[in-house]
């Protein structure tokens, strides 16, 4: 493992952004909710998602495959 690689896992941003770029692979119906999660992240400097955003969220990065890559 390389000095730059650690063992944390991404946060809900990270994973928001990872989503956003491979929203491809997942159901049109998807993509807004996506969109939205970074535009309030980006725009919006929003600090946190409620519980079930974040179950919503996370249950689509395990969809494809809960990895960043």
């Amino acid at each position: 493992m390389s000095s730059q690689q650690t063992n944390t896992a991404p946060n809900d941003f990270e994973i928001a952004q990872f989503l956003q770029r491979e929203k491809h692979r997942l159901p049109a119906q998807h993509h807004e909710f996506i969109d939205d999660m970074v535009w309030r992240f980006t725009r919006l400097n929003w600090p946190s998602l409620t519980p079930k955003q974040h179950e919503y969220l996370h249950s689509l990065f395990d969809k494809l495959g809960g990895k960043i890559t």
